[in-house]
């Protein structure tokens, strides 16, 4: 049981790490495409 319940933290662990990846590459390409599209208008 036990060590059923640590692999399972392990799973969230990183499935909050790659949702964190996931909100900072979002974050850079709106950045990204917003430098462009605020010169342009």
């Amino acid at each position: 049981m036990a060590t059923s319940k640590s692999k399972h933290k392990r799973m969230i662990h990183r499935f909050k790490q790659k949702a964190k990846q996931r909100i900072k590459r979002r974050k850079a390409s709106l950045k990204a495409a917003a430098a462009p599209g605020a010169s342009q208008a």
